[in-house]
């Protein structure tokens, strides 16, 4: 009941805030944003009787909009390609419009350019490249099958095509690519596997003191290393 509450309270606070004027308005404002999910370019599609452009897409959480501080979660599009990593600060122009997406309070549209104003710090650079390099392997084999094992791993979905996600949804299982206890335990289980090759590792891992530092070690990479 509480939680239920709680989801109530934070949807109401999504669709009624400072910037809902802006939306019913379609005023172009200048945004400051940090991008929070790794920016996916979308694939050309069919609407209608035209064929829609690729996008760019990711989540970010706005600082300041016309100058004033205002937090809210946005789904970014850009109409060009966006290079920039998670916890990478940005400004550019955007249009704000409605979104029937839960997590956020409004879609921004970017059609100019963009500036970005700083970077993203090394911790958030070097989980950025895991995750590259990681989706980059599995990016060499092909089939729906190799594109669910980001999900499955670290929760990243760019690599399913959108009819495959379609038929997830449909059979109900996208609870598989969800961030979860399982991917935890994927994570938790390949460090382990790896601290087992050391002799000196293995021999005090077992320790009460040691698992419980190994698992909390677990998951401060498993929050660090997830960007949905």
């Amino acid at each position: 009941l509480a939680g239920a509450a709680l989801s109530g309270m934070h949807q109401f606070s999504l669709h009624h805030n400072s910037i809902k004027p802006l939306i019913l308005n379609h005023v172009k404002v200048t945004l400051i944003a940090e991008v929070d999910t790794d920016p996916h370019l979308t694939t050309p599609k069919v609407v209608g009787s035209y064929l829609k452009a690729p996008t760019t897409t990711f989540q970010a959480q706005s600082i300041s909009i016309n100058g004033s501080r205002v937090r809210v979660p946005l789904r970014m599009s850009f109409t060009h390609d966006f290079k920039a990593t998670p916890g990478s600060v940005f400004q550019t122009d955007v249009e704000l419009v409605a979104s029937s997406e839960k997590k956020v309070a409004a879609i921004a549209i970017a059609r100019g350019n963009y500036q970005i104003l700083h970077d993203s710090n090394q911790l958030e650079r070097i989980t950025d490249q895991i995750r590259s390099s990681f989706k980059s392997v599995v990016g060499r084999f092909a089939g729906d099958g190799a594109s669910l094992i980001p999900g499955l791993v670290i929760g990243d979905t760019s690599l399913q095509s959108q009819v495959f996600t379609q038929q997830m949804r449909r059979v109900g299982l996208t609870h598989l690519t969800a961030v979860s206890g399982e991917n935890f335990a994927i994570i938790s289980a390949f460090f382990l596997f790896l601290c087992l090759f050391s002799q000196l590792v293995s021999n005090c891992l077992f320790q009460p003191q040691s698992l419980f530092a190994f698992g909390g070690s677990c998951l401060f990479f498993q929050i660090c290393l997830h960007r949905n």
